[in-house]
């Protein structure tokens, strides 16, 4: 998997503080400046399984701070400087990680009137001081390509709010809890197993942002806002695609499509994941995908278009923080030499959208969390997973119980899936639930059953998340092979094809009969421990190759192959052997000669 490296720049404020009249300015201007320290998290940076399906190398160059008045005209428009968990400035930050709070200093115009706040990551380095809240907001568009990343809150008492016993100015503890969310949505496009007749080439997404609107402008949002709870989320909500498309109220400004055709010399070479931004229903403009490939029997590439459209070939509209597959089922022709020639190819593509798999969600009033989304067991046995549930994410102080169901099964990996008796829950002193369910024998195949953990506030309002169980029989290994090159062994394992996304990250001990191989570089830690070697009783060290799902999923560019190298120590014969839980103790050697 690739590193993912973030970096913020720190940049001088005094170049962008606000210096244009406008209609409201500070209410106490000899006040001059306050600064506020920020906590900011990303809680969508890494899907909370072991999968990281929405993370892919997201770049954060950096935090702007942009305020409004009650006549909703820009006051502030400022870089915040990263800094440690004191204040101290530091020069820059880099890997990001769920769970993990990062910390800002931001100077802002000293106020005691409301202020309306928004926080953007990769906002642009000028704004146009004289347009007001609505118009700003829709011009402004991120830097970066894939790091769109916002939150909005408001400030009752301005950016000076001092308590009258204390003196502290309680304006900052709006800033301490800050979740950026992101404002994209990602496409990928990937092949069938069933389809053999075609290979990818590339894609490009079309009729969207170059680099897209940074914030979304919700009407709804104002007026909801007002209680003082910090981390909004306005507009974001994890509703059935349904739901949105006759409930979904964020503003898309239409002057940010880019309406860029292909030409006839374009060519498509990266089959990477697109990050898009949000791109309503437009029956002139509606976004689409040219594809290159090469089909069966051809000479050269040729360019097929695929539609954002559900298996009914109803138009799907490109909303944030969903995450849109595109699966391509059939190939039964070549496609246009031209790729402006590339005719709409419905009847050979379905499409799956879905929203991100997050285990920590809001809507901006309520807010859920689970434990886990996705979880495979081998075997029997009684298990468990939390989740809590807050109606008012800003003024309750426990979890309100969620109804909680079960969706669909096969196979059924929870003993009586059907039956209301699966599963109990009972809650902690903690505010978690505890739910409790019992999973059945593995058997000769797969087996899966499907949670669904749905809140409803006092508004009506649901947030659910779906919890998958997997049963698994113990997996088989695939073919092992080593191929020597002078002092060095190459030793490829091939596992299974169609592993769920819960066995990974993959820990594959390696251990050698006759201890005379080393592995190649800094990639296969020692680990001490019992030996995977039969017949020996004595403690003794393994080397652990780490796969990742991202690294095994052919989807995403990835491959079954495991490859290791060793150099040989010895030039004894030996026996490699190879362990993973998952896998049974069977054809898990290699001989090495």
């Amino acid at each position: 998997m690739k590193k993912i490296i973030y970096i913020l720049f720190a940049a001088l404020l005094g170049a962008v503080s606000c210096t244009v009249s406008e209609p409201e300015f500070p209410s106490n201007p000899e006040e001059g400046t306050v600064t506020l320290m920020m906590k900011v998290s990303f809680p969508e940076l890494f899907v909370q399984t072991k999968s990281s399906d929405m993370a892919v190398n997201p770049n954060i160059d950096n935090i702007y701070v942009a305020t409004f008045g009650t006549e909703h005209f820009l006051n502030d428009y400022v870089q915040a400087i990263p800094c440690d968990e004191d204040g101290n400035p530091i020069s820059n930050y880099s890997g990001l990680e769920n769970d993990t709070d990062f910390f800002f200093k931001v100077t802002l115009n000293s106020t005691q009137t409301k202020r309306y706040v928004h926080v953007i990551a990769n906002g642009p380095a000028a704004v146009n001081y004289h347009d007001p809240e609505d118009e700003l907001m829709k011009k402004l568009t991120t830097s970066g390509t894939t790091g769109a990343y916002w939150t909005y809150f408001v400030l009752p008492n301005g950016t000076y709010d001092p308590d009258p016993v204390s003196g502290d100015n309680r304006a900052e503890n709006y800033f301490r809890n800050l979740k950026l969310i992101r404002n994209f949505a990602r496409v990928s496009v990937s092949l069938a197993s069933s389809v053999t007749n075609f290979s990818l080439t590339g894609y490009q997404v079309y009729n969207t942002p170059t680099h897209g609107s940074v914030a979304i402008w919700s009407e709804n949002a104002q007026g909801s806002v007002d209680s003082g709870n910090s981390g909004y989320f306005p507009g974001y909500s994890d509703k059935t695609m349904s739901e949105l498309l006759t409930s979904y109220t964020a503003f898309m400004p239409d002057d940010e499509i880019n309406n860029a055709q292909p030409t006839s010399t374009t060519t498509y070479s990266n089959t990477e994941d697109k990050f898009v931004f949000e791109r309503p229903d437009r029956d002139s403009n509606r976004p689409y995908i040219i594809m290159q490939g090469r089909y069966t029997g051809d000479s050269a590439d040729t360019f097929y278009r695929l539609d954002f459209v559900d298996p009914d070939g109803n138009y799907l509209p490109i909303l944030r923080n969903f995450e849109y597959k595109i699966q391509l089922t059939a190939v039964t022709k070549s496609g246009a030499a031209d790729p402006t020639q590339a005719k709409s190819s419905n009847a050979n593509v379905s499409a799956l959208a879905e929203t991100a798999n997050l285990s920590d969600i809001s809507d901006g009033t309520s807010r859920m969390y689970v434990q886990w989304l996705d979880q495979s067991y081998m075997d029997a046995g009684q298990r468990t997973f939390k989740y809590m549930y807050l109606k008012d994410a800003g003024e309750d102080t426990r979890s309100s119980l969620a109804e909680l169901s079960i969706r669909s099964g096969a196979g059924e990996a929870i003993v009586g899936a059907t039956a209301s008796a699966a599963f109990t829950q009972s809650l902690g002193s903690d505010g978690w639930y505890t739910v409790t369910f019992s999973t059945n024998s593995a058997g000769s195949s797969e087996k899966a059953t499907k949670f669904r953990v749905t809140g409803v506030n006092d508004q009506g309002q649901k947030l659910y998340r779906d919890i998958v169980v997997h049963v698994l029989p113990t997996q088989e290994w695939g073919t092992a092979s080593a191929a020597a090159s002078g002092s060095n062994v190459t030793v490829t394992v091939t596992l299974p094809t169609g592993l769920p996304s819960s066995l990974f990250p993959l820990e594959i001990s390696f251990e050698d009969s006759q201890k005379a191989l080393n592995p190649v570089g800094l990639g296969m830690p020692a680990k001490v421990g019992p030996s995977i070697v039969p017949g020996n009783t004595n403690t003794s060290y393994q080397f652990v190759k780490t796969v990742s799902y991202l690294e095994y999923n052919p989807a995403a560019g990835g491959s079954n192959v495991v490859t290791c190298e060793f150099k040989r120590v010895r030039n004894d014969a030996t026996r490699l052997y190879f362990y993973n839980q998952y896998f049974a103790a069977t054809d898990n050697y290699v001989d090495i000669n």
